[in-house]
């Protein structure tokens, strides 16, 4: 008698809805993020050996210490425009002195029309360029220090420069950087965190009642 075989089609079976239609998933968008909710180590008891709850639970709290004192807090991006004929590091100097916030220079575009940079194997530690160049990067930053009698900025900066034929130049900034034309600055503030150095070991208070 004749036979009629069936073939299986591979892959998962497609989903459909109750008109027939095809049901499709949507992605999750990149910039979607799931909030964190606050964890109950008490419920832990189960789930990890004994030993191992403590352990992670001692890693959390040094991971989120590390989040809070490492970069500081309250980061807050700023956009300064520079005039041609100004001086971009006496702007950004300026800037940095209205309140007792650090500072760190993200990004910059424009042109410079004269540079001053440090170069050690030059006559006098410095060379100054004067012409027509463009900004690749500048970067730095300025913390302010308090000696107990004065506060002031302690920091600095480098830049990244191209020329009209197209050579690159850049070094630390040892005086003025003059804009050529209209400059964009975008610097980020924020209140400093606690600094600890490496290495350092706690000192251990004094105990004036010690036999």
């Amino acid at each position: 008698p004749p036979t009629s075989e069936t073939k299986k089609k591979r892959g998962r079976p497609r989903k459909y809805a109750g008109d027939g239609s095809i049901v499709t998933l949507s992605p999750m968008p990149i910039s979607a993020s799931i909030p964190l909710a606050a964890a109950d180590y008490s419920s832990w008891k189960k789930s990890f050996p004994s030993g191992e709850k403590e352990v992670y639970v001692v890693y959390l709290i040094f991971v989120e210490r590390m989040l809070l004192h490492s970069a500081g807090v309250g980061f807050t991006p700023h956009m300064i425009t520079v005039h041609p004929g100004e001086d971009i590091m006496m702007k950004i100097i300026s800037f940095s002195q209205q309140g007792y916030r650090a500072i760190c220079v993200l990004a910059a575009n424009g042109s410079i029309s004269n540079v001053t940079l440090r170069q050690p194997n030059s006559c006098g530690g410095t060379l100054t360029y004067e012409g027509s160049f463009e900004i690749i990067s500048l970067s730095g930053s300025f913390m302010p220090s308090d000696d107990g009698v004065t506060r002031g900025r302690s920091g600095g900066m480098s830049v990244s420069l191209a020329g009209p034929d197209g050579r690159v130049m850049g070094g630390g900034l040892a005086g003025m950087l003059v804009a050529g034309g209209p400059v964009q600055v975008v610097i980020g503030s924020f209140l400093p965190g606690v600094v600890h150095e490496v290495g350092q070991k706690p000192k251990k208070p004094k105990n004036e009642n010690t036999i």
